[in-house]
């Protein structure tokens, strides 16, 4: 049996079964993952270790170990890679120990600190490596993969979930933030007069145009969600990919899945362009972030089957009739569907911002800042994918704007970041450019 300590954050075990149980423990940050272990190794590597033995230092590094344990993500791969190859284990269940949060991303703040005091840190390729990897490992995974998607889901939450085979998503509400002056209902009918306008505010946010807005009405914080005490309010699950806000990208991945989603991938291009919030299970399903809606009251019940299930020799089917009998069809259809017309028309065919731009505000840019398109890798699968990311992100978290992002978003929380470039006609093509090409010597690319 493979278990984690009782205070580490990610915990592992094997049941009698043979189903094998992460469990996401770090409810205060919402499940959001360490790099203290990443931070500690590279202090030790420049500090002086007779200097750091003599005020004890090091005594208080072994202790803040022993506390929180390795670095999640590594932790969470560690039991990936043993249980893949043990004949004991039928199957992987991912789950949070809070009804709260799945998965809200990464813990940033320390890398953009370090960041802050040398570019050229190595601690950025690490964890990068750490996390990409992680993200293949779980798409190509020769075992079934469950994710119970429960609770808060952003950034790296949705790159540990959404490459699963089995990506189980509750109901979804709308706690995030919206426009006063856009905010709409359910009803898909009633929201298309407004979406132009709604997506001005989203893409204003994104982008950082200034000085932009509709009656009154200012674009969410990119980050923030309704705080509710009441877990069991019924506010769910948010699934979001907010790291335009913090002056990154969509990465863990998402182009894949954008790629693959409705309207030739226009549908992915508008999530990804203007972090717009998924708040209906229809509409996960519709994009390819769910694989099956279990509402949450059925989560305790199939876990319980799970676990008490004798497993034939083909797992993959028993999960299946498990799913069979505690999922079921969302109630509503797809908001994201019936507005398909108007999202492919202003995202679709492979336009720049610019001609998005020109399409939602009727007038003419003067410069244009394309979508890269790279051919090195092959990008029909998540390994090419992550291969592209890696790229960007190693380059894109060396900028300005991250450290001014997570300044903004996560520090002082002012939500009022100075982008440079300021707009999207100040963005030099070459900058673009410089984000794809081939890695320094000295930095490995991801395996």
């Amino acid at each position: 049996m493979s278990s984690g300590n009782t205070d580490d954050f990610v915990k592992g075990n094997v049941l009698s079964n043979g189903v094998a149980l992460i469990t996401l423990d770090r409810p205060k940050a919402l499940n959001a993952m360490n790099i203290v272990g990443c931070l500690i190794r590279e202090k030790l590597k420049k500090g002086n270790v007779t200097e750091m033995l003599k005020g004890c230092v090091w005594i208080r590094i072994e202790l803040i170990s022993l506390k929180y344990g390795a670095d999640m993500d590594i932790k969470y791969k560690s039991f990936l890679d043993e249980w893949e190859v043990d004949p004991k284990v039928k199957c992987v269940l991912v789950e949070s120990s809070s009804p709260r949060a799945f998965c809200a991303g990464m813990d940033i703040k320390g890398v953009v600190a370090e960041i802050r005091k040398d570019k050229t840190t190595p601690l950025v390729p690490k964890v990068f490596t750490a996390e990409y990897s992680l993200i293949c490992k779980t798409s190509e995974y020769k075992k079934p993969y469950i994710c119970f998607v429960d609770g808060i889901t952003m950034g790296f939450g949705i790159g540990l979930s959404g490459h699963g085979r089995y990506r189980l998503i509750t109901e979804l509400v709308k706690t995030f933030c919206t426009p006063t002056a856009t905010t709409v209902g359910t009803d898909a009918a009633n929201f298309l007069p407004e979406f132009e306008s709604l997506l001005l505010v989203e893409l204003s946010s994104a982008i950082g145009l200034k000085e932009f807005s509709i009656d009154g009405g200012s674009p969410p914080p990119p980050y923030s969600w309704k705080e509710d005490d009441d877990e069991d309010s019924g506010d769910r699950t948010v699934l979001a990919m907010p790291e335009n806000g913090i002056g990154l990208f969509p990465d863990v991945g998402f182009s894949h899945i954008a790629a693959q989603s409705p309207g030739e991938g226009s549908v992915g291009s508008y999530l990804g362009l203007t972090g717009k919030r998924i708040s209906m299970p229809a509409d996960a399903l519709y994009v390819g972030l769910g694989s099956h809606f279990v509402p949450s009251g059925n989560l305790g019940s199939l876990k319980e089957s799970l676990l008490a299930t004798t497993f034939s020799e083909d797992p993959h089917q028993d999960i299946k009739s498990l799913l069979a009998k505690y999922s079921s069809n969302p109630e509503s259809e797809p908001q994201l569907k019936s507005l398909l017309p108007h999202i492919v028309s202003t995202f679709g065919g492979n336009k720049s911002v610019t001609d998005i731009i020109k399409e939602l505000e009727k007038h003419q840019q003067s410069t244009d800042t394309a979508a890269h398109k790279n051919r090195e890798n092959d990008l029909s699968r998540l390994s090419g994918v992550m291969k592209t990311e890696y790229h960007i992100a190693l380059r894109s978290s060396l900028r300005n704007d991250f450290a001014e992002g997570v300044r903004a978003v996560l520090v002082d929380k002012d939500q009022n970041p100075k982008w440079n470039p300021a707009s999207v006609e100040e963005v030099e093509p070459s900058e673009i450019e410089a984000l794809f090409k081939p890695l320094d010597s000295g930095i490995e690319e991801l395996a």
